[in-house]
C-alpha cells in the first residue's frame, strides 16, 4: 500500500466503506501478554458461510521479520517517485566524497504541479 491508497477519492471510495462496516476487530489476548507477539490473526466469513483463517506471529519489517533490500528499494522508489535516481545516485556518491551539497539538491520537494 503506498500514498495512493489515502487519497481522498481513495478514502471516499463507496466500495471501501461497505467493506469496512464488514469488519470487526478485536485484540488477540495470547498475543499482548508478555512476551508481546507484532502479529495478527484473521478470519474471513465468506457469502457461502465458509471461512478462510491466517494468523502471523511477526508483522513483517520487523526486526523478526525484516524487509529484504529489494522490499526497501522498491519503497523507496514508490515513494520517491521522480526524485528517486537522483537521490539515489547522490547517495552513492557519499562513499567517495563527504560533501552532502548533491544530496541536498535531489532531496528540495518542487512545489510547482
Amino acid at each position: 500500500m503506498g500514498p495512493e491508497a489515502f487519497a481522498p477519492e481513495a478514502v471516499a471510495d463507496a466500495g471501501r466503506h461497505r467493506l469496512a462496516e464488514c469488519v470487526q476487530v478485536r485484540i488477540a489476548e495470547d498475543m499482548v501478554e508478555p512476551p508481546l507477539v507484532r502479529g495478527s490473526r484473521v478470519r474471513v466469513r465468506l457469502i457461502d458461510g465458509s471461512e478462510r483463517r491466517g494468523e502471523v506471529r511477526a508483522s513483517r519489517w520487523t526486526e523478526e521479520e525484516p524487509a529484504t533490500e529489494k522490499e526497501l528499494r522498491d519503497k523507496f522508489r514508490r515513494l520517491a517517485g521522480k526524485q528517486a535516481d537522483p537521490i539515489e545516485a547522490a547517495v552513492n556518491r557519499l562513499v567517495d566524497s563527504p560533501d552532502t551539497g548533491e544530496l541536498s539538491a535531489a532531496l528540495q520537494v518542487d512545489s510547482k504541479p
